[in-house]
């Protein structure tokens, strides 16, 4: 059963007489009737009894929201923000405005919308996704419900509405979760109120079927029946809201360096790892980023929806626009385009942040007041124009002619939700690093033998991982590692397809084993002379391979690294600074302190007024013409671009 602080979150948010999310208005203009039907097909809408269904229907990108919208194993991941990172790099910032535009009218016309509204959140809910489901009536949550904001780790700010609905949670969770991008379970959300109900994943279709048979859209009705189909639940001991007391002790101050500052004191003082790690999250986002978010959020606690979307519109178009830092671009470079996770924040640190900076994504005051993007309430004269904007959000109007909508996404064949949201960056690069490993011992054991992936998938099973797949995404990453860093091509073999016959009823068998049967080979891309000195001498081949990853490292960091910043990148390839029994090097160290006798690097300790710090810079040996030409020449061939005029201070 649910706790009693749980059952009161939910009566704060849920307020079955009216529209209004809990205690707050959702806007400062009146009702939204729209009634026109739009043969826009940009969602698929299916009638069900009384009602009408919105399925989202991108899988393949975790129904991003560009407007097409999708199924599949996430609810919706956000907005599309690859899309708009190659529009800014196109130079069309202008089809970036209108994006975000009709994203957030899509928002504020669900969150004024006036019949009852249900969405189902099975699977990734963040950004955009989590914008156009938790202003409306009912929010059903799942065991596969992933719920984040994590916009301040991509450069940008927690928008769509978040902060209007972050800023209504239990004291200062909203903070917390806007800054650190940290990811609540379905569990967490029926707790702290950002769902209303709950379900299992098995019971989705029968949940969708009862709602389909309601011939009404009497929201106690439609709340009868997800609770009659709802399940009990409890978040686990360990979840953020147990930790509500030092979480509002420590992010209830004006400014992030006071946040920060609060909890390294608590770290300190109770020796707590949450708070330690919770600092760390906070260091991995973009500084004025978080700056702005917090002043977002506590600005969003005394406005209404409207006016927080029109806030966030503006901060937002300054973010695409780059008009006082490339943050968003840079972020999304390193998160999801090269996929580097080493973003170059600009500002680099908080105390880089000036005051200017800080004040330039917010709007006059005067323009708060003048809804210029969203659609309104209009008299019958303009009646016209606004139902042409409405027609240009999404085709959600035709749920006029019904007694309430659901937004909801078909479950996928598999139920397992694997993604890169869902795994932290350390357990992603523990899966790339644990499966190169296996790969090469394997290829070494046995050139040219295949490597089922089923070998793959149960190595990750056999390491305690929770989830069955291997990811595409961990694949495609040590892929890349592997042909990068190692000179091998990884390539599938092709296979026999399935008979067009399968039983239905066993399609999630089917598509598993298909995925369980694929097969790998390593094949060289290296010269036979390269490969032969570098790979078959097994005396020295290991060291060389080593050596040339080092300095190819320094290489790319201009020539001159901290070491906590090697190890970063060399952690990324299954070499940890503190192991003692690697197969090849033994103390890991100890190989690379041999690099600086050997005089490739040169190793100095810098102190300052955090304390000190240790630089790796390349010695004489590395700077030899021949070598150093060498070293660029393959660094070039790894990124993929001239390095030549990178050189050591």
């Amino acid at each position: 059963m649910l706790s009693n602080r749980s059952a009161l979150f939910i009566q704060r948010c849920l307020n079955l007489k009216n529209s209004s999310y809990g205690y707050r208005r959702l806007t400062s203009l009146s009702g939204n009737p729209l009634v026109r039907h739009d043969s826009d097909n940009i969602v698929v809408v299916e009638g069900i009894g009384s009602s009408r269904t919105a399925i989202l229907n991108r899988p393949s990108l975790l129904n991003a929201i560009n407007m097409p919208m999708g199924r599949g194993r996430a609810f919706c991941a956000g907005g599309d923000i690859v899309s708009l990172y190659n529009l800014i790099k196109e130079g069309n910032v202008e089809e970036c405005k209108q994006l975000l535009w009709k994203a957030y009218s899509l928002v504020y016309f669900i969150g004024t919308y006036l019949k009852p509204h249900v969405a189902i959140l099975n699977g990734i809910t963040m950004g955009g996704g989590a914008g156009i489901s938790i202003p409306g009536t009912f929010r059903l949550a799942t065991d596969k419900t992933i719920f984040a904001t994590p916009e301040t780790l991509i450069g940008l700010h927690p928008d769509a509405g978040a902060s209007f609905y972050l800023s209504h949670l239990p004291g200062y969770l909203g903070e917390y979760l806007a800054l650190t991008g940290e990811k609540l379970k379905g569990a967490e959300m029926i707790s702290c109120g950002l769902a209303t109900h709950y379900s299992l994943f098995t019971k989705l279709p029968l949940v969708e079927r009862q709602l389909g048979n309601l011939v009404t859209g009497d929201p106690s009705a439609i709340d009868t029946c997800l609770g009659r189909l709802g399940d009990p639940v409890q978040p686990d001991p360990t979840s953020v809201v147990h930790r509500i007391e030092t979480l509002n002790k420590c992010f209830k101050h004006d400014t992030v360096e006071e946040i920060i500052e609060s909890l390294e004191n608590e770290a300190a003082r109770t020796n707590d790892a949450w708070c330690a790690s919770t600092v760390e999250k906070l260091k991995e986002a973009a500084p004025l980023s978080l700056k702005v978010s917090l002043r977002s959020i506590r600005e969003g606690r005394s406005q209404t929806l409207d006016q927080c979307l029109i806030r966030e519109y503006r901060m937002s178009v300054q973010a695409v626009s780059g008009q006082i830092t490339g943050d968003f671009c840079e972020g999304v470079r390193a998160k999801l385009v090269d996929k580097d996770f080493a973003p170059k924040w600009d500002p680099p640190s908080l105390e880089h942040v000036s005051q200017d900076m800080k004040e330039k994504p917010w709007p006059l005051a005067e323009e708060l007041l003048t809804p210029a993007f969203l659609p309104t309430h209009a008299p019958p004269s303009t009646a016209e124009t606004n139902t042409a904007v409405a027609a240009t959000v999404v085709s959600i109007a035709q749920f006029l002619l019904f007694h309430f909508v659901f937004i909801s996404t078909r479950m996928s064949e598999t139920p397992e939700i694997f993604s890169q949201f869902d795994i932290s960056k350390h357990e992603t690069e523990k899966l790339v690093g644990e499966m190169i490993r296996y790969i090469l011992f394997k290829f070494e054991q046995n050139s040219g033998c295949p490597i089922r992936r089923e070998e793959l998938t149960q190595l990750i099973t056999g390491k305690g991982y929770k989830q069955r797949n291997l990811p595409a995404f961990v694949i495609n990453e040590a892929k890349s590692k592997l042909s990068s860093v190692f000179g091998y091509e990884m390539k599938e073999l092709q296979r026999s397809r399935l008979s067009g016959s399968v039983n239905p009823g066993r399609a999630s068998q089917s598509q598993q084993s298909v995925a369980d049967a694929k097969s790998y080979i390593l094949i060289s891309q290296l010269p036979a002379d390269v490969y032969r000195k570098f790979v078959e001498d097994t005396s020295s081949s290991h060291m060389t391979g080593f050596t040339f990853v080092v300095i190819g490292i320094i290489h790319l960091g201009g020539g001159k690294v901290t070491e906590e910043s090697l190890w970063h990148h060399l952690r990324r390839l299954g070499l940890h600074e503190n192991e003692e029994n690697h197969p090849d090097f033994a103390n890991t160290k100890l190989a690379l302190e041999a690099l600086v006798q050997k005089r490739y690097l040169q190793k100095e300790k810098v102190n300052g007024p955090e304390g000190s710090t240790v630089y790796y810079e390349l010695a004489e040996r590395a700077l030899d013409g021949t070598i150093n030409d060498r070293i660029k020449e393959y660094v070039s061939e790894i990124v993929q671009k001239d390095v030549a005029s990178l050189e050591a201070d």
